[in-house]
């Protein structure tokens, strides 16, 4: 499915904030390490964003650092979503232009995330 059609997964905290409040999300993925910030704000963020994917339908799948799934997910970021329906990279950071939560660069948007699910 990504392979044929890229923008229907979504990489980083604030393509996937952006993806959720278009009820994109069908499946969240999310690695621990995204838990451990000392910072209870931080924590709070990602708690809620969890919720709010499980409240509108979505699968939130929580993978381990410490396996290799976990890894890997961890060097994009920690956090993706496979979408419901295609939303253009362009139309992901147009609705989160003004938003400076964590940067995207060096991001690949054409990899695969079955290997995830």
């Amino acid at each position: 499915m990504l392979a044929s059609d890229p923008d229907r997964a979504c990489y980083g905290l604030e393509q996937v904030s952006a993806a959720n409040e278009q009820l994109a999300i069908a499946d969240l993925l999310i690695t621990d390490r995204m838990f451990r910030s000392s910072n209870y704000e931080v924590r709070k963020k990602y708690v809620r964003l969890i919720e709010s994917v499980r409240e509108s339908g979505g699968r939130v799948f929580q993978f381990s650092s410490m396996h290799p799934s976990g890894t890997q997910l961890n060097l994009y970021t920690g956090i993706a979503a496979t979408l419901r329906f295609p939303i253009p990279d362009a139309a992901i950071s147009d609705a989160d232009s003004s938003s400076d939560d964590e940067p995207m660069s060096g991001i690949n948007n054409d990899a695969d995330l079955s290997a995830f699910i």
